[in-house]
């Protein structure tokens, strides 16, 4: 109980009732200032207020990399998985000798063994759909959004990783 003749707060003291709140949770008085917030959520995350989580709507462009790759055969996607596994025994060779074979710890052996691990996957991802045929997403052959910017991005790191262990 709060101060002589007062409820806990948020309680009507004559009364002691409690304010009235919408179904959902939420205060009549919040609700006009969190409607907003709803139909952002709703184009986000496909969530429609009332009913949950409804999957990604049409034109959203949420998944672009898995549109890209859903068409690419089993066959392509295994050998580029294969590939680049491949490709990344040498860099967990190198990130292994330099951290535990030699007497000193070599910083090229370890930036440049760790940005190999890291692009390898990433240039993986992003050349998939090209030697596949994967159908592209609309407006997705652009070099700066996915599925292409894994490949962008996976060279850069290549780059970085050959100019760190050189």
């Amino acid at each position: 109980m709060g101060p002589a003749g007062q409820g806990p707060p948020g309680i009507d003291p004559p009364t002691m009732a409690q304010p009235v709140i919408s179904p959902q949770g939420i205060p009549p008085s919040l609700a006009p200032m969190l409607a907003h917030e709803e139909q952002s959520a709703a184009r986000h995350t496909g969530m429609i207020p009332g009913r949950g989580h409804q999957g990604p709507q049409p034109g959203t462009g949420s998944q672009p990399v898995r549109q890209a790759v859903s068409g690419v055969p089993p066959a392509v996607r295994s050998a580029v998985v294969l590939v680049t596994l491949l490709a990344a025994v040498p860099s967990v060779l190198l990130l292994h000798q330099a951290l535990f074979l030699s007497d000193v710890i070599s910083a090229p052996g370890v930036i440049g063994g760790t940005l190999m691990l890291i692009g390898l996957p990433m240039f993986a991802t992003g050349l998939l759909p090209l030697v596949g045929g994967g159908a592209p997403a609309e407006g997705a052959w652009t070099p700066f959004r996915p599925p292409l910017l894994y490949l962008v991005a996976g060279v850069v790191l290549l780059l970085a990783a050959g100019a760190a262990a050189g």
